[in-house]
């Protein structure tokens, strides 16, 4: 796992909060799109760490290379550590997305509901892209964690990885 520096699993906590008051309803929070929200996040600090010219780019282009790979596997290894140290078990390698459990928003919309107050976190925490993309991935693990009771563990960790995989290699909106 690639949390080095405290101020990460801080961050980690504000990110949690942060999506859960930003997305709660009268209903509740939607665990798929609390899930897929922080693996966007940590894809999208992902991306940016690798040290690309984003601004050459138009937001929502594909982006592909080796180093955004590299760093998106690191990224969904801390969600992987994180599960392990929480005693969430997976035990599926399907990795189909059932049509039910698509979160509620776009990956453009979570971008722009959360890419200013994460900034703002990262920020007071004085971390780097890099490790915010690594408390990201933390409040990943620790939704899909908390939201065990209502959703499967194995489709909430199906969802982070396609959320994430889709952020890194989407060029963010800003």
């Amino acid at each position: 796992m690639m949390i080095d520096n405290p101020n990460q699993l801080k961050a980690s906590a504000e990110f949690t909060q942060t999506i859960i008051s930003l997305l709660s309803t009268g209903r509740g929070v939607h665990a798929e799109t609390a899930i897929s929200a922080a693996s966007r996040i940590a894809g999208t600090f992902a991306l940016r760490s690798c040290g690309l010219p984003m601004s050459q780019f138009t937001p929502g282009t594909p982006i592909l290379g080796d180093v955004i790979d590299e760093q998106g596997n690191k990224v969904l290894a801390t969600v992987n550590d994180t599960l392990a140290g929480l005693n969430v078990e997976l035990n599926s390698s399907n990795y189909e997305l059932p049509e039910d459990n698509t979160p509620h928003m776009q990956l453009a919309e979570v971008q722009s509901m959360l890419d200013a107050p994460f900034r703002a976190i990262i920020d007071k925490y004085h971390l780097s892209e890099e490790e915010g993309a690594h408390a990201a991935a933390v409040s990943t693990a620790v939704l899909i964690e908390k939201a065990a009771s209502c959703l499967d563990p194995n489709i909430g960790y199906t969802v982070a990885v396609y959320g994430m995989v889709e952020a890194c290699k989407t060029v963010p909106i800003a």
